[in-house]
C-alpha cells in the first residue's frame, strides 16, 4: 500500500532544503542558538484510516504514537505534521526543543490533515517544550473501552525536551517522545466494556496476558553525536517494539521480532557517511528471523536478507484468497520523507531524512464498513539537518582573577572552574569527561603590563615561554560532582607598565560513562561509548583582565593613587567634621 503523502509536511522539507548547505561555522565559541541546525521524527505503530471520503476521515487512529522536533532557531510556528496528517507539534509552541507522547488517539470526521489535536479520544497524553528543560512527564489511563472501536488495557505517553541557548545538551536527547499502547484493540464489536469480539486490529495474544509482547511502543528522539574532531553531528532516531498483531479478525497474524529502529544522520561533513538514513531491526545480521507471519493458518518466518528487497517480501503467494480484496506489503527500504523516491542524503553532509512503513495493508472492498481501509504497522519518519562542518558544543568554563586590578609588585592568582555551575552540567551532560586536559595561555591585551607566572596546582607545568600552564590530564569529571578548580599564580614586576592581561583556557576531553537517567538516555548513551577516544568535546574561555597598574597609578583612570588616596582622607574627614558640628547648631538654635 502506498499511504497518502501530505502538503503539511511542507515545514519539515523546507527544513531540510533550507539547511542543506548553510555554510561553515566560524571558528571558536559559539552559541548553541547561534547554529543552524534541526531534527524531526514521528511514528505510530498502528495507523488506521477508515472510510476517507475526499479530505475527511470518518475514522483515523494513531496508537503507541510519538513525535519530537528540535529546532536551534525557535520551533516552527506554523507546526508540524507527519506524513498521514497527524499532528506532531501544535501551532504556536514556544521554545527550541517538544516531544509529544500519546497512547491513543482517535478521531470521527476529521479532515485530513488535521491541525486540532484534541482528538475525541487523547488518552495518556504527555507534552514537553524547552528551554527551560522540563525533566520526564508521563501520562497513563486505562483500561479503556469506546464502544466498539477501540478497546486497550493500559495507555502511556511521556515527552521530555532538554535545550539551553549556549550550550549543548550531551548524551540525552534534546526532544523526546514515547507512546504506549498495551492490549489494544480497534473496530470490532463491543463486549461489554472488555475486549472487542472479531477486531480488524488487535493483539493477537490474550489482552489480558502479562506478555510483555502484548505492549507496542514508539520513541522518537534528537540528538547530538561526536563526529571524532570535537564537532558534533544531529540525529533524529524513532524506535519501536510492536506487539504481535491479528488483522481482519485473525484472517492474518503477524509479529515483528524485537525492535525496529529508522534514524537520519546529518555530520556537517562531506563523504557517503555524512548523511545517511539508517532502517533496520536493532542488532539483526543477514539471516536473523525479523516476521513471523501467519495466513489461513499457514506460518512463515521472514528473515532480514529477505525482507528488504527493492519490493519487500512478496505477500501475493501466501495471500490465497484474500488476494483480490487485500493489497499486503511487508518491507521494503526507506524512502523519502513525504513521497515515493530515495531518502534523502546530501552530498555536504548536511540533510537526512526518509521514511518507513512495516507493514502495511490496503482493504480494498469490504463493504460497509471497510471500504477504502488503509493500515500502516510500524510508520516511522526521521529528519535532520547540520551546519556545513558541525555543530560546535562546548564544556563550560568559567575564569576569574584576584586580585583586579593587581598593583605592580603584587601577587594574581586566576582561577579555572570546570565546568562552570555543576547544575547546569548535570541538566546537560549525562556522560562523564574523560581525561581531561587543560591549556591556560597568558598574554597582554592592552598596554605595557609584564608578568611572571609563580606556580600552578594540581601538578600545572608553566612552559619555557614562561606565558603557558598545561596540565595534561587532571582526571575525570562526573555529573553531580563539585567543578574541578585549577588556579595559576603570577606576579607582576615593580617595575612593570600599565595595562590589562588576557588569559585564555582551552579544555578537551573525551566523552565516556554516558549513563543519564532521563528516557532515551540508554541509546544515546550507548552510542557515545562505542566511540570511544573519538568522543571528544572542547571548551574555551578568555579573561580580560586583570588590569594592572603601577605603584600609585591607576590603570584604569591614568590618575595618581597617591593622590586619590589624600582626597578620599580629605573627603572623609569633611564628612566627620560635618557630622560633629550639626548636632551642636542645632542645639545652639534651640537655646534661643
Amino acid at each position: 500500500m502506498r499511504m497518502r503523502r501530505h502538503a503539511a509536511l511542507i515545514g519539515v522539507m523546507a527544513m531540510v532544503a533550507a539547511l542543506a548547505g548553510t555554510g561553515p561555522s566560524p571558528v571558536g565559541a559559539q552559541a548553541v542558538t547561534d547554529q543552524v541546525f534541526a531534527g524531526y521524527g514521528s511514528g505510530a505503530t498502528i495507523s488506521l484510516s477508515a472510510l476517507q471520503l475526499g479530505q475527511t476521515q470518518a475514522v483515523n487512529v494513531q496508537a503507541a504514537a510519538a513525535g519530537q522536533s528540535t529546532f536551534s532557531q525557535g520551533l516552527p510556528g506554523a507546526g508540524l505534521f507527519n506524513e498521514l496528517g497527524y499532528i506532531v507539534q501544535p501551532a504556536g509552541t514556544p521554545g527550541n526543543a517538544f516531544g509529544r507522547g500519546t497512547g491513543l488517539e482517535l478521531g470521527l470526521l476529521t479532515p485530513d490533515p488535521n491541525p486540532d489535536p484534541n482528538q475525541i479520544l487523547l488518552s495518556g497524553l504527555a507534552t514537553a517544550n524547552a528551554p527551560p528543560s522540563s525533566g520526564l512527564i508521563e501520562r497513563e489511563i486505562g483500561p479503556i473501552s469506546l464502544g466498539g472501536l477501540a478497546y486497550a488495557s493500559l495507555l502511556k505517553g511521556s515527552a521530555q525536551a532538554t535545550f539551553n541557548p549556549n550550550f549543548c545538551p550531551v548524551g540525552r536527547p534534546l526532544s523526546f517522545g514515547q507512546g504506549e499502547a498495551t492490549g489494544l484493540q480497534l473496530v470490532g464489536s463491543e463486549n461489554g466494556g472488555g475486549p472487542l469480539n472479531n477486531p480488524l486490529v488487535g493483539s493477537s495474544l490474550p489482552v489480558d496476558s502479562n506478555d510483555p509482547r502484548n505492549v507496542s511502543r514508539t520513541r522518537s528522539f534528537t540528538y547530538l553525536i561526536p563526529n571524532g574532531d570535537g564537532t558534533f553531528g544531529v540525529v533524529s532516531e524513532t524506535r519501536q517494539t510492536i506487539a504481535p498483531v491479528s488483522l481482519l479478525g485473525g484472517a492474518i497474524t503477524l509479529e515483528l521480532l524485537g525492535e525496529w529502529a529508522l534514524r537520519a544522520i546529518a555530520t556537517g561533513k562531506p563523504g557517503p557517511d555524512g548523511a545517511r538514513v539508517e532502517y533496520a531491526p536493532v542488532g539483526a545480521g543477514p539471516t536473523t528471523p525479523v516476521v513471523s507471519l501467519t495466513i489461513g493458518g499457514l506460518p512463515t518466518v521472514i528473515t532480514a536478507q529477505q525482507l528488504f528487497g527493492p519490493g519487500g517480501f512478496d505477500t501475493g503467494p501466501l495471500l490465497g484468497a484474500l488476494s483480490g480484496l487485500v493489497e499486503l506489503t511487508i518491507g521494503t527500504p526507506a524512502r523519502q520523507l513525504g513521497g515515493n523516491g530515495p531518502v534523502t542524503d546530501a552530498a555536504d553532509g548536511t540533510a537526512a531524512a526518509g521514511a518507513v512503513d512495516v507493514v502495511t495493508l490496503k482493504v480494498l472492498n469490504l463493504p460497509p464498513l471497510l471500504v477504502g481501509t488503509n493500515l500502516a504497522i510500524g510508520h516511522m519518519e526521521a529528519a535532520a539537518s547540520a551546519p556545513a562542518g558541525g555543530v560546535t558544543c562546548e564544556i563550560p568554563v568559567s575564569k576569574s582573577a584576584t586580585p583586579n586590578p593587581v598593583v605592580a609588585g603584587n601577587d594574581f592568582t586566576v582561577t579555572i572552574r570546570i565546568p562552570s555551575d555543576s547544575g547546569l552540567f548535570t541538566e546537560l551532560f549525562a556522560c562523564d569527561l574523560v581525561s581531561i586536559r587543560v591549556t591556560d595561555e597568558h598574554a597582554i591585551e592592552s598596554g605595557n603590563p609584564s608578568f611572571v607566572l609563580t606556580s600552578a596546582s594540581d601538578g600545572g607545568v608553566i612552559g619555557a615561554d614562561g606565558s603557558t600552564v598545561t596540565w595534561d590530564n587532571i582526571g575525570n569529571y562526573t555529573p553531580g560532582d563539585p567543578p574541578i578548580e585549577l588556579t595559576v599564580r603570577g606576579r607582576i614586576p615593580g617595575n612593570s607598565g600599565d595595562g590589562v592581561l588576557r588569559d585564555t583556557a582551552n579544555v578537551s576531553a573525551s566523552l565516556g560513562n554516558c549513563e543519564g537517567t532521563g528516557e532515551g538516555d540508554e541509546v544515546v548513551g550507548s552510542v557515545i561509548n562505542t566511540l570511544s577516544n573519538n568522543a571528544t568535546i572542547g571548551g574555551s574561555i578568555t579573561l580580560i583582565g586583570p588590569n594592572v597598574s603601577r605603584s600609585g597609578v591607576l590603570a584604569a583612570t591614568g590618575g595618581d593613587q597617591g593622590l586619590l588616596v589624600l582626597g578620599g582622607a580629605l573627603l572623609l574627614g569633611a564628612v566627620v567634621l560635618r557630622r560633629t558640628l550639626r548636632p551642636r547648631a542645632v542645639r545652639a538654635r534651640s537655646r534661643d
